[in-house]
């Protein structure tokens, strides 16, 4: 969401990191992530960058999207549901999309996602995917501030850290 200044930290601060990945609404100069992996989100309007992209980083098989390409169809089946008034919607609203982000990454033979969209930071292991959203450099969107993640990865092991601008 062109957080550039932020952006520029967060890669010298972690210039020592094999891969970078950007999960979309970049909102700058794409030539600032020259080395990332890069994903389109729904307001990179004018870039004809990937939807999703999967890599294969130590045995692992990651899908990265922005993950509003399951917007539509989480909001179709949310709506199609009986709820009671003291429902949580957005509990069910987010637990209805993580169906979805891992159904579609089983399919991709993926064990990890990496997606953005909701800014709400997640690391939660459902199904046996690994489902990673690091928040955002602009807002958080759970009460949590702007935020990025880490992950370190071994074959036998998925670490993820999240930051803020002030560190951990």
């Amino acid at each position: 969401h062109g957080e550039l200044d932020a952006t520029r930290e967060v890669i010298h601060e972690h210039s020592d990191a094999d891969l970078m990945i950007d999960l979309g609404d970049i909102g700058f100069d794409l030539k600032e992530l020259d080395g990332f992996v890069i994903v389109k989100g729904n307001h990179d309007k004018a870039t004809k960058l990937p939807r999703e992209k999967v890599i294969e980083v130590m045995g692992h098989r990651i899908l990265c999207t922005h993950g509003d390409m399951f917007e539509a169809e989480t909001i179709e089946e949310v709506f199609a549901m009986k709820t009671d008034k003291d429902c949580d919607i957005m509990q069910l609203c987010m637990e209805t999309l993580y169906r979805h982000i891992v159904r579609y990454a089983k399919k991709k033979q993926c064990d990890i996602v990496c997606f953005g969209h909701t800014h709400i930071r997640i690391h939660e292991i459902r199904d046996g995917v690994t489902l990673v959203n690091p928040g955002s450099l602009l807002f958080g969107m759970d009460g949590n501030d702007k935020s990025y993640a880490i992950m370190k990865l071994e074959r036998s092991s998925i670490e993820v850290e999240f930051y803020d601008r002030k560190g951990k």
